[in-house]
Parts: structure tokens; C-alpha cells; sequence
């Protein structure tokens, strides 16, 4: 076939105008050098430094969470080589956060004027997306709107920093000093000044080593008022490091900042803004673990927190992933505290640091026998409520003096051993009569060889061989203590339901069903199945059956009962506060097991610090729901008024756990008396 030159020319100059244009298109495009070493500092630059400070120091301390509202930065792919995003940076682009919201949309360079408002809804988050790839755009920075008309320094907007001989100085003057000592709070809002001057002046000045000869930055600070209560202050806007000339200052008009001081710490009124943390939705995760059903549930019902996967698998080769999923949630249900896992300071997580020495049996008994030391001002021993226990480690030869005085005792009674930090009547053994359990002891001993790889450490227990019974049965009550914020320290006590065992009671029977309530031991009754809900009672059963039985009162049951357990609780946990590490914003819930003997004399089984809320009885699906829904709605009002840096109502939190009753409000202890001075002489 004869085919023509000219039939290519339309092709060829299609070809030719297609490069011209990509030439000149990427012609006007200047993509600027951002090296970090040489390019100018900037608002996302001190960001992402502030937010590694923020993950690295005491969650005391300031950080920028105190003086900046919800931060995101719109970053084109082209420009992700040179920078790092922020860890929650794709909630900007997510249509589900701050929805309806308006932000400020702002430069990223220092000193820029203040761009427009914008609202945050699907159709700003669908055009975001699409200019990701567009090479033209550039970096914005988008903040929650603030009320501008709630400055309160009027024409003292400009404060400035100086940096004169490795020495931070405020240009804070006289004016606003007078101003702001019309009211109390007057001298820790300008202590807050100073602090924010010199948390920044740490990373923009100090860390970039730019404090040579005379250097200065300007920071504009607005003043908000929220609902007439706290003045916070709020950092607007921050002006470039620029050299002064030395004539141009008065050094003896400034006010030196300490820099190496620390951070102000407890500050709370002075936190992050409010509605930083209520315009959006709070992330929620929790293990994956059966214990969390309930919670499931609950978390369903709450129209503002946003359901995350739980986390199934925490093998060490995943965790750097697992760590940076707790860390972008905002609420975090787990089974135990990893020290391994990297929480961030305001996530609000369900665990207490420490809270395991309770779970240790002897432990236990050790620190009620230190309280009762310590706490000689209270008309109350813990001691007293605690069967005689001796602690034994079966994988040596020797005998402590403790265990030599067991040995020793005359009395022949019940006993019963259990690991130390075994649960559900695990590994516990019943004994007849001294005699038995202590030849077992002297076998065990002898035939250790002293290298064990784990120590055999058990308590021994004298036996509660007069139980109160009902309904013939043996029981114990599970109650709850729900430790609500440890800073305020807030304590509840919770009621629960009653276990019982499926045989009657005998003590001359060696069945461990007939002696162990635990819900795992009598699982293993072959009538279990079509007993199970005798064995777990409500509450309301349970003092039915007193009264009946025993002909009492409710106020009977209320004095003999449960205010028993309620003192031991409040008594204990009041001198477990000593033992929890405080952190911005955590709670949890303990189970606490109580005896009675036939003359109603309490006994302090033991705590457990993971209770399980959850089980196949219909007490457990009547009961446990409810448990749950009270423990979250109350611990969640409490942390979130302290991340918001507001008081906790206790009217509005008791109503959130109608059927708590407050055992600890701070140094406030209820059920437990002081000794007065007369009965101390």
C-alpha cells in the first residue's frame, strides 16, 4: 500500500504541541528545594516536632495540644518527600471529622495573613482528594475556627520573644500584667504565657540554633473565654526569627524566661480548648478479646465515638503497626497494659499502671496488713476482715519462719492453698485438717531439688469452715469498684450478683464443687447445664432469700452487708492510690470477692483486677450489660472533662452511674471514720 508523508503530519504536530505543552505546564511549576536542613522553618515543620515532644515527655507537661486547637495540614503527594505528616493529618480528608465544622485555612509559612474560613463537609473533602495530585497546589494548614471577638487583650496582641545570650526573655509589659490582675486567675494565666513562649522558643529558636547575638520572634496570642469561666490562651499566629539591632532593646522591660524550668504541671483549667475534643467523633478500639461483648454493645449505642476493628494480633513483628493504631485512638479498651504499647497522653484507656499487685494473692494480704500500719487514723483494720494466711514457697528445701510457724500449730482446722496468682480456682486445693497440708508441704519440700525454674509460691488459708449459707448453699458476693479518674482520684463501689455452689454445703466433702464457687469450677458439675442459673443469683434473689431464711430488714441487709463491703472497699482502695502512676486520663474496674460466716462476720476474699463481665447465666446477660454501661458512661464524662480541662460535675457523673455509690471523692473517704483526737489518747 502507497502511503503518504502527509497522512503522519497530523499525528507528528499532535505529538509535538503535547511536548510543548507539558514543557511549559512544568515550566511554571517551581517546586521549591525543602531539604529540612535548608529550608525556612514552618508551621508544619515545628508541628511534627512538637507532636514527637508531645509522645516523648510526662504527660504532665505542656505540650501543644494546651494552646492550639485541632491542627490538620492539606499535603499534595508531590510534596510528601519533604515533609512528614502528623499522625491523625487524614482525618482532613475524611468526610466523617469535624463534619459541618468551619476551620480557618491558613499558609504554613510564619507571619502569613490569616486565609478564609471554610466549612468541612463532603463536597470539601471530595475536592481535597482530587487536588492531591496536583502539582500547583500548595500546603494549607486548616484549624478549628476560634472566635476571633473573644480576644481579650484588645491592642496587646503582639508578644514577643527574645533570645539574648542563650537567655529566653517575654516582652509580657506592665499593661497586660494590670489587665489581667483584676481576678484571681490572674498570675497563672500569665504564667501560662511564659510557658508557651518558652515551649516555643525551645523548637524554634533553641533547637535550630539560632540564638546568636540577638534574635527575636513575635507570637500573637488570642485570649478565648468558654462560657464565661477560663481565659485560655490560644497561639494565633508566630512571626518569623528575625535579627534586632542590640540599640533597639531595653533589656531591663523584660522578663526572663527560665528555660530550663519545667513545664507547668496540674495545670488542668488551662488545657486543651473544649470544643477541640467534642466537635468530633472520638475513635474507639478495644482488643480482641470475648470479655469486651458488652462493651461492643454499648460502644454501638454512642452516636459520637466511631467504632474501630479490634486488634486481634499483637505478634512482635506487627507491633510498630498495633502501636500506631492505639496511639490515633481516642478511647482504648484493653485486657492488660503492655508496657510495650506506646499510649499517647490523651487517649483514655481502661487500665491503671500497677493495678496487677492487687491481682498477686499475697501481695494482697501484704499491702491490707502495710495499710492498717500506715492508716492508724481510721476507726477500721482490713486485717481483720482477711483469713489467717501464710505464704509458702514449695520449691525450697528451707523454711522462712513464717512457714516454720505453721508447721508448729497445735490446731487441727480446714486449710486451703491457692497460687499466687492463679484465677478462676485455679491450682486451689482443700485440706481436712493441719495435719494433711502439712505432710503435703513436707513432700513437695523434700523432693525439691532448689532449681526450679519458677518458685512454688502459694498462700495457706485457714479455711471458713461456718459459712453463711442460703439456701443450703455456699456463697460469695462479686462486687466491683470502679476507679473512675485517678487524677481527681474518684472511686465507686458497684454491686454485683451472688455465686453459689451447685451441691449443698458439707464441709466433711472433699468435691472442690461443694467448697469453690468460682464460676470455672462449677463448670465442671455434670448438672451444670441445666443448673447454671441456680448457681448466679441477682441481687434482689439473694435478699429474698435472706429474709426469708433469716428473718431481715433491708436495712439489716444494707448495715450487715453491704456497708461491710463497702467500707473494705473504700478503706483498701484508699490506700491503693499511693500505687496507681497517675496519667492524664485512665480508669478501671476491679472485682472483689466477700465471704460471710454464720454470725455475718465479713471476709475480704480477694480482688481481681480483669473481671470477667461476662458469662452464660442469665444473671451474667441481666447484670453484666448494665455494669458495663455504667463503668463507660461515668469513667468516659470524668476523663473527658479533664482532657477538656473543665470540672467534673459530680451530679452529672453520679447520675451516670445511678447505682454506684461513691467511695472516694479525692481526699473525701466515705463508710470509713476518722478516729477523732480523744479516741487516738
Amino acid at each position: 500500500m502507497n502511503i503518504k508523508c502527509y497522512h503522519f503530519l497530523p499525528i507528528l504536530l499532535s505529538f509535538i504541541f503535547g511536548m510543548w505543552y507539558v514543557h511549559f505546564k512544568n515550566k511554571n511549576i517551581e517546586i521549591p528545594n525543602l531539604d529540612p536542613i535548608k529550608y525556612e522553618f514552618d508551621w508544619l515543620r515545628l508541628y511534627n516536632l512538637m507532636e514527637e515532644d508531645y509522645f516523648k515527655q510526662n504527660q504532665m507537661s505542656l505540650n501543644f495540644r494546651y494552646f492550639l486547637p485541632r491542627t490538620y495540614f492539606f499535603i499534595p503527594n508531590h510534596m510528601k518527600q519533604f515533609y512528614q505528616e502528623p499522625l491523625y493529618n487524614e482525618d482532613l480528608l475524611d468526610p466523617v471529622y469535624g463534619l459541618n465544622q468551619t476551620f480557618t485555612e491558613k499558609k504554613i509559612q510564619f507571619s502569613q495573613a490569616i486565609g478564609r474560613n471554610v466549612l468541612k463537609n463532603s463536597r470539601f473533602s471530595s475536592f481535597m482528594k482530587k487536588q492531591l495530585d496536583n502539582n500547583g497546589y500548595d500546603i494549607l494548614m486548616f484549624q478549628k475556627q476560634v472566635d476571633l471577638n473573644k480576644n481579650i487583650l484588645q491592642n496587646n496582641r503582639f508578644l514577643k520573644a527574645f533570645c539574648i545570650n542563650n537567655k529566653i526573655y517575654s516582652s509580657i509589659d506592665d499593661k497586660i500584667i494590670n489587665q489581667f490582675f483584676q481576678n484571681e486567675d490572674s498570675a497563672v494565666l500569665i504564667n501560662r504565657i511564659l510557658e508557651i513562649q518558652k515551649y516555643l522558643s525551645k523548637f524554634i529558636i533553641m533547637k535550630n540554633r539560632r540564638c546568636i547575638n540577638f534574635n527575636m520572634f513575635e507570637i500573637e496570642i488570642l485570649f478565648t473565654q468558654q462560657e464565661g469561666k477560663y481565659k485560655r490562651p490560644y497561639v494565633d499566629n508566630i512571626f518569623n526569627v528575625k535579627k534586632v539591632q542590640t540599640n533597639n532593646i531595653d533589656i531591663s522591660k523584660l522578663v526572663e524566661i527560665n528555660i530550663s524550668k519545667n513545664y507547668i504541671q496540674n495545670d488542668t483549667k488551662y488545657k486543651i480548648f473544649s470544643y477541640d475534643y467534642d466537635f468530633r467523633l472520638k475513635r474507639i478500639i478495644h482488643q480482641c478479646v470475648s470479655n469486651y461483648k458488652y462493651h461492643y454493645q454499648w460502644i454501638k449505642q454512642q452516636a459520637d465515638l466511631l467504632y474501630l476493628e479490634p486488634i486481634c494480633d499483637q505478634n512482635s513483628n506487627k507491633l510498630a503497626e498495633v502501636n500506631k493504631i492505639y496511639r490515633r485512638s481516642d478511647i482504648l479498651l484493653m485486657k492488660k497494659l503492655d508496657r510495650f504499647i506506646l499510649i499517647q497522653n490523651l487517649t483514655i484507656y481502661n487500665f491503671l499502671m500497677n493495678s496487677d499487685i492487687v491481682n498477686n494473692k499475697l501481695h494482697f494480704y501484704q499491702i491490707a496488713h502495710q495499710l492498717d500500719q500506715e492508716n492508724r487514723k481510721y476507726d477500721f483494720s482490713l486485717s481483720k476482715f482477711l483469713p489467717k494466711t501464710y505464704a509458702f514457697n514449695l520449691s525450697s528445701n528451707n523454711y522462712t519462719q513464717q512457714e516454720e510457724e505453721f508447721m508448729n500449730l497445735l490446731e487441727s482446722e480446714m486449710w486451703i492453698s491457692k497460687p499466687l496468682d492463679q484465677l478462676g480456682g485455679k491450682g486451689i486445693k482443700v485440706y481436712q485438717n493441719s495435719s494433711q497440708i502439712k505432710e503435703h508441704i513436707k513432700k513437695i519440700k523434700q523432693e525439691s531439688t532448689n532449681q526450679t525454674e519458677e518458685d512454688q509460691q502459694v498462700i495457706v488459708q485457714r479455711y471458713i469452715q461456718n459459712p453463711l449459707l442460703v439456701n443450703k448453699k455456699k456463697f460469695d458476693i462479686r462486687s466491683y469498684v470502679i476507679v473512675v479518674s485517678t487524677d481527681p482520684y474518684i472511686v465507686y463501689f458497684l454491686n454485683g450478683y451472688v455465686r453459689l455452689t451447685i451441691n449443698d454445703y458439707n464441709k466433711n466433702d472433699t468435691d472442690l464443687l461443694t467448697h469453690l464457687v468460682n464460676t470455672n469450677i462449677q463448670k465442671k458439675h455434670p448438672q451444670f447445664n441445666s443448673k447454671k442459673d441456680d448457681s448466679h443469683w441477682e441481687l434482689h434473689k439473694f435478699e429474698s432469700a435472706l429474709k426469708q431464711q433469716y428473718n431481715m430488714t433491708d436495712e439489716d441487709i444494707q448495715i450487715k452487708i453491704y456497708n461491710q463491703m463497702k467500707k473494705a472497699s473504700a478503706y483498701l482502695f484508699k490506700g491503693l492510690e499511693q500505687y496507681f502512676n497517675v496519667f492524664t486520663a485512665n480508669f478501671q474496674i476491679f472485682g472483689l470477692d466477700f465471704m460471710f460466716d454464720e454470725d455475718f462476720n465479713q471476709y475480704f476474699i480477694e480482688v481481681n483486677e480483669i473481671p470477667q463481665l461476662l458469662g452464660q447465666t442469665s444473671t451474667h446477660r441481666n447484670v453484666c450489660p448494665e455494669i458495663v454501661s455504667q463503668q463507660l458512661d461515668s469513667s468516659l464524662y470524668a476523663n473527658g472533662q479533664i482532657l477538656k480541662g473543665e470540672e467534673i460535675d459530680m451530679k452529672v457523673l453520679q447520675n451516670k452511674c445511678k447505682n454506684c455509690d461513691l467511695l472516694i471523692n479525692q481526699e473525701q473517704i466515705f463508710y470509713v471514720n476518722e478516729i477523732n483526737a480523744k479516741k487516738k489518747d
